[in-house]
């Protein structure tokens, strides 16, 4: 699937390069490539925040550094800290867009959830990302300054583990989501493991298929939101272009195919009087059969202007309990970063 918004020219920065590229680059211009190595651990790393601090090199190589691979220079423009330990964080790019990143604290860990786009183009009603509508992709680079930006907040404390669940449908950003993958796990710079990193998708079955192919094997999680294929195309609009019969096949495929043993988060939010009902809880169970994962349950986090309503505490367990009737694992997720709007659902931008 081509990226939406490609006639948008964003100047690429270090960040938007791989290791081999970054190689390239110092070759053409007479330095040694296996300075992308330093560089590399230099700008993920530690707390570098531009390549004149570093004080090993001539000023002829940081002017080469500079010109050739000039840092991407996001800054957190507002920060929040909610009652569990959350922070949220409002990252500004060059051209005065905005994505929102939360860092999450779960044990004695951090978890990174980043966006992928500026907006979203998947239109779900019950999501303000989804209701702010979508104004464009961001670059590998701009993914991996998220990163970055909170890592150098946060120094010398690291973030233990990424989850893309913020701004955005990844598949729909494909291409640079999956170059930003493979910048965040060499083993040069940040060298996160995949089994550290997490994907969420509504599930685009062309794209789907070529993640299946290419890879890398992260942690994959699937939005379903319903068992009924007329509500799920009014609850995730994009994703009604694909029917849900394919999708779950898809998905058995993928957990069990070619001998390979993986495993699928399926996220499913509670609407009170929508989604909610035993019934639906029943037939969850049953259409999930043959696919090895789990469900992710989690109660609906209020947005403004959608009219929709949180199901209480007991209804979202007896949703659970339902599912488990049928053999298959299902947990109750508690929201986090609820008081400071940074809960799953409540990102957004207001460029209105």
């Amino acid at each position: 699937m081509e990226n939406l918004c490609d006639k948008i020219v964003v100047v690429k920065g270090f960040q938007d390069y791989t290791r081999d590229e970054v190689r390239g680059i110092l070759k053409k211009v007479k330095l040694s490539p296996s300075l992308a190595d330093v560089l590399f651990f230099r700008a993920y790393r530690g707390n570098l925040t531009s390549w004149g601090v570093m004080d090993d090199f001539s000023p002829g190589k940081i002017r080469i550094f500079e010109e050739y691979l000039p840092l991407i220079k996001a800054e957190i423009a507002e920060e929040r800290e909610g009652p569990d330990g959350s922070r949220k964080y409002v990252v500004r790019y060059r051209d005065g867009k905005e994505v929102e990143t939360v860092l999450l604290k779960i044990g004695l860990g951090k978890t990174l959830c980043i966006s992928t786009q500026v907006g979203c183009p998947v239109g779900c009603p019950f999501c303000a990302t989804g209701r702010m509508g979508f104004y464009r992709n961001l670059t590998a680079g701009e993914i991996v300054e998220q990163v970055r930006v909170v890592s150098q907040r946060i120094f010398p404390e690291r973030i233990s583990r990424l989850v893309f669940f913020g701004m955005g449908e990844p598949f729909i950003n494909y291409r640079e989501m999956r170059k930003a993958l493979h910048i965040l796990m060499d083993n040069a710079g940040a060298n996160f493991s995949r089994r550290k990193i997490a994907l969420s998708t509504v599930g685009i079955k062309p794209v789907l298929e070529k993640w299946t192919e290419e890879g890398p094997e992260t942690g994959l999680a699937v939005s379903l939101h319903a068992v009924r294929p007329e509500l799920r195309k009014r609850l995730i609009p994009f994703a009604g272009c694909y029917e849900l019969d394919e999708l779950l096949s898809l998905l058995r495929w993928y957990t069990n195919g070619r001998g390979k043993q993986r495993k699928v988060m399926i996220e499913y939010v509670l609407l009170r009087g929508v989604n909610d009902g035993q019934g639906d809880a029943k037939k969850l169970g049953q259409i999930l059969q043959g696919i090895r994962g789990k469900v992710n349950v989690i109660c609906y986090n209020p947005v403004e202007g959608a009219l929709f309503i949180r199901p209480e505490w007991e209804e979202a367990v007896a949703f659970v309990e339902e599912i488990r009737r049928s053999g298959f694992p299902a947990y109750l997720r508690e929201s986090r970063a609820l008081e400071i709007t940074g809960a799953c659902g409540q990102l957004m931008r207001n460029y209105g």
